[in-house]
């Protein structure tokens, strides 16, 4: 008995297809929790970098620096700094340091990724979060934006690359003594 190939569909129909499973996805997600500051957040994904945990009073936001995890969904990093956000209610600030050089990235894979975190900044907007795309290597950009919109928080996602460490080992030690610095894994528990 031989076996059929499956029925060929017409695109119309293979992208209903795609639209059923996104929606199914979305709908998923809304029944988890009404707010973010309700979801379960599983606290072994976080690391407390810095020696001070105790966020300022009179801040003016949290920051969240992406690197690892561009992207909006599924983001426990992203999810993480919201949380903190809201609970402080202050304004959360994206933060993307594009260095003008990183490993062997070429142009095209640059243009990918710009590309990509356009969708992002369209997807935070809607969520109202400010993202911020600071042109050069994060420990020469990141500790000055921090210091002028007086943020009162780090949240960073974790990378096991040498360079991203080495990024953050010189972001927190060009921060405050007391500023407090926490890296979230979304990979690995």
């Amino acid at each position: 008995m031989a076996c059929e190939p499956p029925p060929k569909r017409s695109k119309k129909e293979v992208t209903e297809h795609g639209d059923d499973i996104l929606e199914s996805y979305m709908a998923k997600r809304k029944e988890v929790c009404k707010s973010v500051t309700d979801f379960k957040f599983n606290k072994k994904r976080v690391r407390l970098i810095s020696s001070d945990a105790d966020i300022p009073e009179n801040c003016k936001g949290i920051a969240y620096w992406m690197w690892r995890e561009q992207r909006v969904q599924d983001n426990w990093a992203l999810l993480y700094a919201q949380r903190m956000a809201l609970k402080q209610e202050v304004p959360l600030f994206v933060c993307f340091c594009l260095p003008s050089k990183f490993l062997n990235t070429t142009y095209r894979q640059y243009s990918f990724m710009i590309k990509g975190l356009q969708e992002v900044e369209k997807e935070l907007s809607t969520l109202s979060i400010n993202f911020h795309l600071l042109l050069g290597e994060p420990d020469k950009v990141l500790p000055e934006f921090v210091k002028s919109h007086n943020l009162g928080g780090l949240i960073t996602d974790f990378t096991p690359l040498r360079k991203p460490l080495k990024w953050l080992k010189d972001v927190t030690a060009k921060l405050p003594k007391n500023f407090p610095v926490c890296q979230v894994d979304g990979h690995n528990i």
